[in-house]
C-alpha cells in the first residue's frame, strides 16, 4: 500500500529518512512527499528516495490564501485531505499518511489489512492510562490535543472516504489553526468527531505502532535478538520521534519532561541511531532552507497576528495575493484600518491584534481608548524593534516618517534626572556598580531615583533606599544590569518602565568575544555604557547602538578598627584574594593563585599566609572540592567561604599586606581597585579591565599568554580566548613584595593616588552627567493627544448634533400627502420640543464644562506628578547623605565604643560569675532547660502542655527572638551546630522558621502553604520581600492586608499563576499533607492512592512558577515514613524522590532531630525518627517531642 507525508523543504532530512525506511520494508510500494513550498533550485527530485508531489498537483482552490492564513505547521496539516484524495485516486486499496518524523522498523501489513477491511484506521495517543506523576504531557494535554494522533491515518477508497475528505477539507480550509484555548489544534481535533459519523472504523491498539513520548511511560523499548521490542514481547513497528532534535541527543522531545534518555540506555541507542540517519540525510543543511510563504512580496515577515487578520478577511471580498506588490499594498492597507477599539485614537487593526496577544501590554495599557497614546508610544519606541513591526505598519508619527521630514510638535520630556536600576541590595560587583553610579551622579548634581531589583543567587546584604520599577520617574533610565539578565529585568519592570524613555544599559563582559545569543538585549537599550576600555572594545565590535566608555567610580572603603583575630585571619605577611564562585571559577582562577603562592612559599613555616575568601561555594561543590584538595596539607593556606558584612569585607582588605588576582579575564576588577585605594600592593594578571587603572609603576602586573577558553566555562564562548597568567612570574612577584616591602609600600601609595584621580566618583560623575544631559536634550517624544482633547472634540460633535436636530427623511412620492398630518403632529409636540431644547442646551453645556475640567485636571496632575518625582529624588538623596554621615560617624566613634563596650562586658562577666557562684552555694544550679545565647540571652524550653495558651505565647516569643538573632542565622546558614538543648519541648517550627529566615528572601515570594502567616513572623520577614503571595486552601483566621500580602485560595497541585512569577518560594511543613485527608484545612478533595505522586505534582507546579535561578525553601518531617489520616513523614529515600521530581536543580539538605532539644543531625540519624500525632497520641513523653521528631530543610535552586 502506498503512503505519503507532508513537509516544507527544511524538513527534507526527516522525509528522506521516513521514505527510505518505508520502502525498505515495502519495496513494492511508492512513498510520496508533498512539499508545500517551492523546491526549484533546492533539490533534485530524481535523486530523492520518494516521489515528489507539488501543491499544484492537488487542485486546492484556495491554496495561496491558506499559505497566508496558516503558519508552516498549520499549512502542512491543512492540505492533508487533498493529498489523501489525490493518493486514493492512484490506489484502489487505500492510502496511509505518516508524519515525517516517524520511522518504520517492521512492515505494516496488519495496518494495511485493517484499512482494507474498515476503510478508516486511527491511532489513539494512548491505549493505557497515563501516569499521574506531575510530568508532561498529562491527560489534560491529550484532551487539548485530541484523542487520536493524526501523525497517522489510514483510509480506504469508497463513498465514506469521499464524504470524510470533503467534510474534513471544508473545515481545514479555514479552521486548521493552533489555538487550544478556543478548542482548535490544527487538523487533529476535528477527527475526534469522525467516529460518530461512520459505522465502521478501526482503532489501532497495537502497542508497537506509533510509539512516542506521550505513551513511552507504558511502552518501554528494548533491543534483543537483532530486533526492537515494546513491553518485552511486542515488536516495534513504527516510532514517532515527535519533538526530537538530532543536535540535542540527550533529549527525547522538547514537548515532554517525563522520559530521560540518560536513564534509558536502550531508548537512547534507538534515538541516537535515528539522529545519525537525520544527519546523514542533511538535517543541518536543509534546516537553513527558506520557507516560501514566510514573507510578503517586499519581504515583510508574516507573523501570526497578520495571518489571523488575513483569516478574518477570508470570508470577505479580499482576493489580492500578498505575494504580489499590488496585493501586498492592499493587505497593508487592511492591516492599517482603524481597530474596533481604539481606532479613533490611531490604533490599527494590526496593532490591536498584537495587543490581544500580549498580556503584558494589556496590563500596562488596560483601555485602548484612554491608554491609546501610551500604547502607541510603546509601539514606536520599543515594539518596532521588539516584535519587530515593519515601518509600513507603524502609526504615523516621527518614527515612521521618511528621513528629513520635518517634525515640529513634541511633548515635553520631563525634568532632568536618571532612574538608576540595578541590584542595589546585593553583594555582587554589578550591584556595587549601581551603588557607585548613584554616588557619582549625586556628586555631579544629577537627580537620581534608585530602582532596586533582587539579584539571583546572592544575599541581599546592603540596605539601600529605593523605588520600584513601576513608580513614576525620570525620562532617562540607567540599567546596571548585564545583557544576559536584561530580558529578565525587562519582564519584571514591565513595558511602562521604558515607556517614552531613553534607556542606557551599563554592561559588563569579561572576554573579548560577545555571545551572539545575547544580541537581542540590544533591542532594549538606546545606548550602552562600558566600565572599562576592555569591555567597551568587546561591545563596540557588535553593538548596533552607541557604546560609551564611562570610568567606573570606586570609593575608598570605610574601615573601622578591627583586628585580624576578630576577623578570623592569621598573623604574618598576608596575601588575600576575594571572589564569588558564581562568577565562573575558571575565570577567577583561585587555583592559579594558590599554585603561585605555593611555588613562592612551599614550606608552611615560611611566614607568609594566603587567604582565599569566597562566597557561594555551596552552589559549586565540585569546584569547591577541587580547591580544598589543592589546599589540603598546607597550614599557611586558609579557605574562608561565607558572607560577611560590607564593613567586615573592607576589614579583610585593610588587614591584608598584598592583594593577588591571577584572573584569566576581568571586566573591571573592583577587588583590585579597592585594595589599591587602601594603598595595598596588588599583584594581578596584566590583562583585561584592570589595566584601566594598573600600571607597572603603581602595581605588579603579571605576564601572561593568550589561550583558548575551551568548554565548561559558560557563559563564555569556548572558541574565544583569555589570558593564562605566568604562575612562575607571579610567584617571583610575591617573593619580591615580601622581600622589598618599602618598594611595595611606594607602589601602594602611588596606586591610591592614581585610582583616586582616574576613578573617583567625581571624575566618573562628570562623564555620566555629560551623557545623561545629552540624552535628555536629544529625547524627542512624539506629540500625544492631550487628555481632555478627545473629550472636547466629542463634546463639540455632540453639541453640533443636538443643535442641528433631527432631519426628516426625503419626501418621496408621498411627501405632499404626508405634510398635512405631519404639521398637526408637530403643533401638538411643540411644548415637548421646547422642553427638549432646554435639556439639549444643558447637556451640551455640561459636556463642554466636563471636558474643560478634565483638561485642567490633567494639567494639574502633570504638575503634581513632576513635583512628586522631584521630591522623591530629594528625599532619597537626603537619606543617602544621612546614611553616609552615620557610617562615617560610626567608624569614627567605633574605637571609643569598643573600649567602653569591653569594659562593660568585663563588668557584666564579673556580675554573672558572682551570680553563678551564689546560685551554686544556695544549691540551685539553674534551669537545665535554659540555653544560653550570647546574642540574645537565654532560649527557654517550652511549657509542658503543647498548644496551650502559655505554650503558644512562649512559642511566638521564641520564634520572634530567634528571627532577630544574627548569630543563629549565620549558624544555620553555614551549617553549624545549634546550641545544646535548643528549643526543648517546642515543635519543629522553632527550627524551620529561623532556617528559612537565614536564607535569601527578596523580590517576589510565594508562601506555599501559609506557614508564614503569623504576625510575629511576618513583622520580621515581610520587609525583606518586594511582594508576598500566600497560597492556602481556605481563608486564614487572620490576614494581614496592611502588610501588602495577597492571599490566593488554591491547591498547590494546580497553581493559578503564570510561569516564572516568583523569585523565591517557601513551603514549611506543607507537603506532608498533600494527597491525604485535608478536610481540617478546608479541602474536600478525596485522599489520593499515591500521596507521593501528588507531592511530585505539586513540586512541579511550584518549580513552574519560579524564575530561572529562583529558590524553593522546603521543610518536611523526616523519619520512618509513618502515615496518619492527615499527615505523613517522609523517609530519606522519599525525600530524594521528591527532590528528583523537582527537576534540574542544585539541592542542599539539612537535617535536624529533637533529642532533649533540637540539634543538627545526619541522614542516618533521622531515618528512624517518629511522629507524634497530636490528634490520636497521648501527651508528650520524657523526650518532650511535640510533633515531628526530625525535620529536613531543603534548598532547591532552579536551574534555567
Amino acid at each position: 500500500m502506498d503512503a505519503c507525508t507532508i513537509i516544507a523543504k527544511n524538513y527534507l532530512a526527516h522525509a528522506r529518512t521516513l521514505a527510505a525506511s518505508y520502502v525498505e520494508h515495502h519495496p513494492d510500494a511508492t512513498f510520496y512527499v508533498l512539499i508545500i513550498d517551492d523546491v526549484e533550485g533546492f533539490i533534485d527530485p530524481a535523486s530523492e528516495p520518494f516521489e515528489l508531489v507539488a501543491p499544484a498537483d492537488l487542485d486546492i482552490p484556495s491554496f495561496e490564501r491558506m499559505a497566508v492564513i496558516y503558519d508552516v505547521m498549520e499549512l502542512s496539516t491543512a492540505v492533508k485531505p487533498w493529498l489523501l484524495r489525490w493518493l486514493l485516486a492512484r490506489s484502489a486499496e487505500g492510502a496511509l499518511y505518516l508524519d515525517p518524523d516517524m520511522r518504520l522498523y517492521l512492515p505494516l501489513d496488519n495496518v494495511f489489512d485493517a484499512v482494507r477491511e474498515h476503510k478508516l484506521v486511527l491511532s489513539p495517543h494512548n491505549i493505557e492510562p497515563m501516569p499521574r506523576d506531575g510530568k508532561r504531557p498529562n491527560e489534560q494535554d491529550i484532551l487539548i490535543a485530541g484523542v487520536y494522533n493524526l501523525g497517522f491515518i489510514g483510509i480506504g477508497s469508497g463513498e465514506f472516504a469521499d464524504m470524510l475528505l470533503d467534510w474534513w477539507g471544508e473545515r481545514l480550509e479555514r479552521d486548521c489553526i493552533n489555538d487550544p484555548e478556543r478548542g482548535f489544534f490544527v487538523d487533529q481535533r476535528w477527527i475526534d468527531l469522525v467516529p460518530s459519523l461512520t459505522d465502521s472504523f478501526h482503532l489501532l491498539r497495537d502497542a508497537g505502532f506509533n510509539v512516542a513520548y506521550w505513551n513511552l511511560a507504558t511502552r518501554p523499548v528494548s533491543f534483543r535478538e537483532g530486533q526492537w521490542w515494546v513491553k518485552d514481547d511486542v515488536p516495534l513497528r513504527l516510532f514517532h520521534f515527535s519533538g526530537y532534535d538530532a543536535n540535542r541527543p540527550a533529549s527525547l522531545s522538547k514537548h515532554q519532561n517525563r522520559i530521560q534518555l540518560d536513564e534509558l540506555p536502550e531508548l537512547r541507542t534507538l534515538c541516537d541511531g535515528y539522529g545519525e540517519e537525520l544527519r546523514a540525510n542533511g538535517v543541518n543543511e536543509v534546516a537553513k532552507l527558506p520557507y516560501t510563504y514566510a514573507t510578503t512580496a517586499s519581504g515583510i515577515q508574516l507573523n501570526n497576528a497578520m495571518r489571523r487578520i488575513h483569516r478574518d478577511l477570508f470570508t470577505s471580498d479580499f482576493e489580492e495575493s500578498v505575494f504580489e506588490p499590488e496585493g501586498e499594498r492592499a493587505f497593508i492597507a487592511a492591516l492599517n484600518e482603524p481597530a474596533e477599539v481604539g481606532g479613533n485614537f490611531g490604533v490599527t487593526r494590526y496593532l490591536s491584534a498584537l495587543y490581544d496577544r500580549r498580556p503584558d501590554l494589556q496590563n500596562a495599557y488596560p483601555n485602548l481608548g484612554a491608554d491609546a497614546s501610551g500604547f502607541l508610544d510603546w509601539v514606536n519606541l520599543f515594539g518596532r524593534r521588539e516584535v519587530p513591526i515593519p515601518p509600513a505598519l507603524l502609526p504615523g508619527d516621527v518614527f515612521s516618517r521618511e528621513p528629513g521630514t520635518p517634525v515640529t510638535e513634541f511633548d515635553p520630556v520631563g525634568p532632568l534626572g536618571v532612574n538608576v536600576a540595578g541590584y542595589l541590595q546585593s553583594e555582587l560587583g554589578v550591584g556595587e556598580v549601581a551603588r557607585q553610579a548613584i554616588e557619582a551622579l549625586d556628586i555631579a548634581g544629577v537627580p537620581t531615583l534608585p530602582v532596586s531589583i533582587p539579584a539571583p543567587l546572592s544575599r541581599q546584604g546592603h540596605h539601600f533606599n529605593h523605588i520600584r520599577p513601576y513608580a513614576e520617574s525620570y525620562p532617562v533610565n540607567l540599567m546596571c544590569v548585564n545583557a544576559d539578565m536584561l530580558p529578565d529585568f525587562v519582564g519584571r519592570a514591565g513595558s511602562a518602565f521604558f515607556h517614552r524613555r531613553y534607556s542606557i544599559g551599563w554592561w559588563w563582559w569579561e572576554v573579548s568575544k560577545f555571545p551572539e545569543r545575547w544580541m537581542d538585549a540590544f533591542a532594549h537599550v538606546d545606548e550602552v555604557w562600558a566600565g572599562s576600555q576592555f569591555v567597551a572594545d568587546a561591545l563596540a565590535a557588535v553593538s548596533p547602538v552607541p557604546v560609551v566608555h564611562v570610568p567606573t567610580p570606586v570609593t575608598k572603603p570605610v574601615v573601622g578598627p578591627v583586628s585580624r583575630a576578630e576577623l578570623g585571619l592569621p598573623e604574618g605577611f598576608l596575601f588575600l584574594f576575594m571572589y564569588d564562585f558564581n562568577s565562573v571559577f575558571a575565570r577567577k582562577n583561585p587555583l592559579g593563585t594558590l599554585e603561585a603562592f605555593l611555588r613562592a612559599f612551599p614550606e608552611d613555616d615560611a611566614g607568609p599566609q594566603l587567604v582565599l575568601k569566597s562566597i557561594n561555594a555551596e552552589h559549586h561543590p565540585v569546584d569547591h572540592e577541587r580547591l580544598k584538595r589543592a589546599a589540603a596539607g598546607h597550614a599557611h593556606v586558609h579557605l574562608v567561604d561565607r558572607y560577611v558584612t560590607p564593613s567586615e569585607k573592607n576589614g579583610f582588605v585593610a588587614a591584608s599586606d598584598c592583594y593577588v588576582s591571577l584572573h584569566r579575564s576581568e571586566g573591571f576588577g573592583f577587588g583590585m581597585a579597592e585594595a589599591m585605594l587602601l594603598g595595598k600592593p596588588v599583584i594581578a594578571t596584566g590583562y583585561s579591565g584592570n589595566m584601566d587603572f594598573m600600571t607597572g609603576a603603581n602595581s605588579y602586573p603579571v605576564d601572561f599568554a593568550m589561550a583558548p577558553i575551551g568548554p565548561g566555562a559558560d557563559p563564555y564562548p569556548a572558541e574565544a580566548e583569555w589570558a593564562e597568567p605566568d604562575l612562575e612570574h607571579a610567584a617571583q612577584l610575591m617573593r619580591d613584595v615580601v622581600a622589598n616591602r618599602e618598594e611595595a609600600a611606594r607602589r601602594g601609595a602611588k596606586a591610591a593616588e592614581d585610582v583616586a584621580r582616574t576613578n573617583s566618583s567625581a571624575a566618573a560623575g562628570a562623564v555620566m552627567a555629560q551623557r545623561v544631559k545629552a540624552a535628555h536634550a536629544g529625547l524627542k517624544l512624539p506629540k500625544s493627544q492631550p487628555a481632555g482633547a478627545a473629550a472636547l472634540e466629542r463634546a463639540g460633535a455632540a453639541e453640533a448634533l443636538l443643535r442641528g436636530g433631527s432631519r426628516p427623511a426625503g419626501n418621496g412620492r408621498l411627501g405632499k400627502v404626508r405634510q398635512v398630518p405631519r404639521k398637526g403632529v408637530l403643533r401638538a409636540m411643540r411644548p415637548h420640543t421646547a422642553h427638549q431644547r432646554q435639556l439639549d442646551d444643558q447637556l451640551t453645556t455640561g459636556l463642554r464644562n466636563a471636558a474643560d475640567e478634565l483638561v485642567y485636571l490633567r494639567g494639574r496632575h502633570e504638575e503634581l506628578l513632576q513635583r512628586h518625582i522631584e521630591s522623591q529624588a530629594a528625599v532619597l538623596l537626603e537619606l543617602r547623605r544621612v546614611n553616609d554621615r552615620l557610617g562615617r560617624l560610626e567608624a569614627a566613634r567605633l574605637d571609643d565604643r569598643l573600649v567602653s563596650t569591653d569594659a562593660r562586658i568585663d563588668d557584666l562577666a564579673q556580675q554573672v560569675n558572682a551570680l553563678r557562684a551564689g546560685a551554686t552555694l544556695s544549691g540551685d544550679a539553674g534551669d537545665p532547660d535554659t540555653v544560653a545565647s550570647e546574642a540574645t540571652g537565654p532560649y527557654p524550653s517550652a511549657p509542658q502542655e503543647p498548644w496551650s495558651e502559655p505554650y503558644n505565647e512562649a512559642h511566638a516569643a521564641f520564634v520572634a527572638r530567634e528571627l532577630e538573632d544574627a548569630d543563629l542565622a549565620e549558624t544555620l546558614r553555614s551549617g553549624g551546630a545549634l546550641p545544646e538543648r535548643f528549643g526543648r519541648g517546642f515543635d519543629e517550627r522553632v527550627v524551620e522558621f529561623p532556617w528559612v529566615g537565614s536564607q535569601q528572601l527578596s523580590g517576589r515570594v510565594l508562601d506555599a502553604g501559609s506557614a508564614l502567616n503569623h504576625a510575629h513572623v511576618l513583622q520580621r520577614l515581610r520587609p525583606r520581600m518586594d511582594d508576598l503571595h500566600v497560597v492556602t486552601l481556605e481563608p486564614e483566621p487572620e490576614s494581614f492586608p496592611k502588610l501588602h500580602i495577597s492571599y490566593l485560595y488554591a491547591d498547590l497541585r494546580d497553581l493559578p499563576m503564570r510561569d516564572g512569577s516568583y523569585d523565591h518560594a517557601v513551603s514549611i511543613s506543607t507537603f506532608e499533607h498533600i494527597g491525604l485527608d485535608n478536610a481540617y484545612y478546608g479541602s474536600d478533595v478525596a485522599k489520593a492512592s499515591d500521596p507521593q505522586a501528588e507531592c511530585v505534582r505539586a513540586l512541579t507546579e511550584v518549580r513552574r512558577v519560579l524564575t530561572p535561578g529562583g529558590s524553593l525553601y522546603l521543610t518536611v518531617p523526616i523519619g520512618k515514613g509513618e502515615r496518619f489520616e492527615w499527615v505523613r513523614t517522609l523517609t530519606p529515600d522519599e525525600l530524594d524522590e521528591l527532590i528528583a521530581g523537582f527537576g534540574s536543580a542544585d539541592a542542599t539538605v539539612r537535617y535536624f532531630r529533637h533529642d532533649g532539644g533540637w540539634r543538627t543531625a545526619s541522614r542516618e540519624e533521622v531515618a528512624d525518627a517518629r511522629y507524634r500525632d497530636h490528634f490520636s497520641s497521648g501527651p508528650p513523653g520524657p523526650d518532650r517531642v511535640v510533633a515531628a521528631e526530625a525535620v529536613a530543610c531543603v534548598h532547591l535552586l532552579k536551574r534555567g
